[in-house]
């Protein structure tokens, strides 16, 4: 039996894929090549995926993810936006249902993810070293950028996701083993050597880094709830950030980072249709520029929670997709609840993440020896609490 490698994704609801369309799915049926694990949750909060990382990991079975995706804080963000405007069911919505009673903001959400990314790296290690899959090239992880909410580009939500978003870029940019500089999947320098530059291209994604969080370097007390030994997640000698592998470890790096940036890709999907909306209407009505306004965030939790029930309802009781929806509502990527991903919006984010895939599955097929044969998981896709491939 051949090995299948294993794509784990993280993240909320725009993971799970049940209040959207499924990228998750939509790239399953394209790789059957591959297992994929869904771990997304409904409104799941960053400190979420964390304090679940050492469960996502035992759900990759006896195998090692080769790639690893992370799309999560739209419900940070949009609790941070119910503090400051004094939403008080939002708050208590997100506080119960996450069991999370720390502050909400874009520091909190940059910590939480280098907790992630430091806790990440350590299990992969560990798990690495345990199943003797050393051998293995880096898992690499797709650090994926928040979509907007609401298409009106220019309010404060978006301005608030852009802050979030801000936060990514910059966890991604920073290099925490060659300080600043990238340094491209695949191309691990040699002993003597300095790393050469790559150049991106238009349209392509941002050069991986590694991903070795400083030693020492304490950006927060640990989430509440969040084991700090077994499952692979153990801190390590010198703070629990300094999660490098041994020293005889060295040169076998765990993991690589690679921002995928969604946002930017739907940004410009919905100014194009945004765009031709204003010239329709001019032609047709002599409206001035401006006269077609986009539709913004729903200014409440609960205004969006009912915008949801609404579009579930739509699809199941008149068998309306997202894209319908999205026409009728004049949206362009995004569903009528203005959060979740319609089906050309989830098409899109697949198209960002399939580059990678087939990379991997061209190296299967070639028989690349660091893949190596060590026994994965064949199967179908793996999915998470009440989460559909079909």
């Amino acid at each position: 039996m051949s090995h299948q490698p294993t794509v784990l994704c993280l993240g909320a609801s725009h993971t799970q894929g049940t209040e959207g369309a499924d990228w998750v799915a939509m790239l399953a049926a394209v790789f059957p090549q591959l297992r994929f694990v869904n771990r997304g949750r409904n409104g799941a909060q960053a400190v979420n995926v964390h304090r679940g990382l050492a469960a996502s990991l035992d759900a990759c079975g006896e195998d090692v993810p080769a790639i690893v995706t992370v799309l999560v804080g739209t419900n940070d963000c949009l609790l941070s936006l119910a503090e400051e405007r004094g939403d008080w069911f939002g708050q208590a919505a997100y506080r119960l249902m996450n069991r999370h009673l720390g502050p909400a903001g874009v520091d909190p959400y940059a910590a939480t993810l280098e907790r992630l990314l430091s806790d990440l790296e350590a299990g992969l290690g560990e798990r690495r070293r345990r199943l003797g899959l050393t051998h293995r090239p880096p898992t690499l992880l797709l650090l994926l950028t928040l979509p907007p909410v609401g298409e009106a580009l220019g309010d404060s939500t978006n301005a608030r996701v852009g802050d979030f978003n801000a936060a990514l870029r910059a966890l991604a940019a920073y290099d925490r083993t060659q300080q600043g500089r990238p340094k491209p999947a695949g191309q691990h320098q040699q002993k003597g050597q300095q790393p050469e530059g790559q150049q991106q291209e238009e349209g392509q994604l941002q050069s991986p880094q590694h991903v070795v969080p400083p030693g020492g370097q304490q950006n927060g007390e640990p989430d509440e709830g969040q084991q700090q030994e077994g499952h692979g997640l153990a801190a390590r000698p010198g703070g629990p950030h300094a999660n490098t592998l041994d020293a005889a470890d060295d040169d076998a790096p765990v993991l690589e980072l690679a921002l995928v940036d969604v946002n930017a890709a739907l940004v410009a999907a919905i100014e194009e249709h945004q765009a031709q909306a204003q010239a329709q209407a001019q032609a047709q009505a002599q409206q001035p520029p401006g006269a077609t306004q986009p539709l913004g965030a729903a200014p409440t939790v609960l205004g969006a929670a009912c915008a949801m029930l609404g579009v579930r309802a739509r699809r199941m009781l008149w068998g309306l997709g997202y894209d319908r929806q999205s026409r009728d509502a004049g949206l362009a990527v995004l569903c009528p609840d203005r959060i979740h991903l319609n089906n050309t919006a989830a098409g899109l984010l697949a198209g960002l993440v399939r580059p990678h895939l087939r990379g991997l599955v061209r190296a299967v097929e070639e028989g690349a020896g660091a893949l190596g044969q060590g026994q994965g998981l064949m199967g179908q896709t793996d999915v998470g609490p009440g989460h559909s491939s079909s």
